[in-house]
This record gives C-alpha cells, sequence and structure tokens, in this order.
C-alpha cells in the first residue's frame, strides 16, 4: 500500500490488506493523501469513528506493530513511525496534533497518548535513542522504554519526548521543552526547560480563548 489518496466511507469498519498491511477504519472517518511504506507483515492501523487524518505518513521498518487512533480525533502532515517488531501506539479521544509531528515508537515499546491531549508543530516523542550505548563489559545499558501521556496535557511547540517518560493528566509541556524520564509525576503542573522541571502548579487549561 504505498499511497492512500483519500478513503471516506459511511461503514462501521473497513478493512484493507496490501504488503502485510491491515486498515480498519470507523464510521465517517477520513485518510486523505497519507502515505504508508511498510517493509514488514502482520502491522495494523485501527482508526476509530469521526477522525479525520489529512497528509500523514505510517512508515513500518518491521512486524507485528499497531497503531490505534481514537473517536474525534485531528491530525495533519504528522508521521508514525515503528522500527522492530511488537510496537504500538495508542492514542486516545479527541486527540489534535499539529504539522511535522513524529511519534517513533521502537524495539518492541508502546506510546500511549490519553484522550484530549494536544500537540503543537514540531514536536518528537521517541521511546529509543536509535544507538547503543555499552558499558565497559560491552553490555547494553539504554535500553528502549515506554512512554505514557496522560489526559488533556497540552504539548507546546518543538518539545522533545525521551524514553521512559510518565506525564500526568493535566499538564502543560512549554514549548522547546525537552523532557525526559526525570520529570515528577503530578498532576495540574507546568513543564519547562531543557532538561525539563516543573515551574508551576495548580493549574487547568482550556483550548479556547476565554
Amino acid at each position: 500500500m504505498n499511497i492512500i489518496k483519500e478513503i471516506t466511507r459511511l461503514i462501521t469498519v473497513l478493512k484493507f490488506r496490501n504488503k502485510g498491511v491491515e486498515l480498519q477504519m470507523g464510521k465517517n472517518t477520513r485518510l486523505k493523501h497519507c502515505k504508508v511504506k511498510n517493509k514488514g507483515k502482520g502491522n495494523r492501523i485501527i482508526i476509530a469513528a469521526d477522525t479525520r487524518i489529512d497528509r500523514c505518513k505510517f512508515t513500518f521498518l518491521g512486524s507485528d506493530s499497531t497503531i490505534i487512533i481514537g473517536n474525534a480525533c485531528n491530525m495533519s502532515d504528522m508521521e508514525f513511525h515503528f522500527e522492530n517488531k511488537g510496537n504500538e501506539i495508542n492514542i486516545g479521544d479527541k486527540v489534535g496534533i499539529a504539522r511535522n509531528v513524529q511519534f517513533a515508537a521502537c524495539e518492541g515499546t508502546k506510546i500511549t497518548i490519553g484522550d484530549e491531549s494536544i500537540f503543537a508543530h514540531d514536536t518528537l516523542i521517541r521511546t529509543t535513542d536509535s544507538h547503543s550505548i555499552l558499558d565497559s563489559e560491552g553490555k547494553r545499558i539504554n535500553p528502549a522504554q515506554d512512554i505514557v501521556i496522560g489526559k488533556h496535557v497540552w504539548v507546546g511547540l518543538g518539545v522533545l519526548i525521551l524514553k521512559g517518560c510518565r506525564i500526568a493528566d493535566n499538564n502543560i509541556i512549554a514549548a522547546k521543552s525537552l523532557v525526559s524520564s526525570k520529570i515528577p509525576y503530578e498532576e495540574n503542573i507546568i513543564l519547562a526547560g531543557s532538561p525539563a522541571k516543573k515551574i508551576k502548579e495548580g493549574i487547568s487549561w482550556d483550548p479556547n480563548l476565554l
């Protein structure tokens, strides 16, 4: 499956198989000008109802990986990237993702995104360093790790989220922050900086200008 120019269906589930990719789409869901690159088998794209995906890229460089996108999501000009076997990206309902964003799940890891989270453009979420760091005995010391982002999290533009991160619900990640696994797991906080640290607590946010 090289290019999906546009698929709009009013059926509950659409299944499409080609070169080892299975695509399932929910009712009233749209894929427009998306690209799928697949070099494996047993990979799956599962998209729930009322979701809109424009000009996105799905890259599978291994086998048995899955992306699950929830209801009423909206995303454009971004990439889902998988390497090796058994990876998963699971996106909740009503998630918004802007352009030039990459989610990369590699080495059998999982990225989980909670409901109603939003991602500004030029953000990067990766579960791996992509290269090995070895100790004096030649043992690798930087294995890939899962990433979990909670519900109603606002990720600002240009943010980098590294392997092992767990971000609690109702947080804000300030623009250009570098988020590592050392951040506090607390709700209703703002994280900012490189590396990111808590700079304010007791906050909430709304996507509308009130």
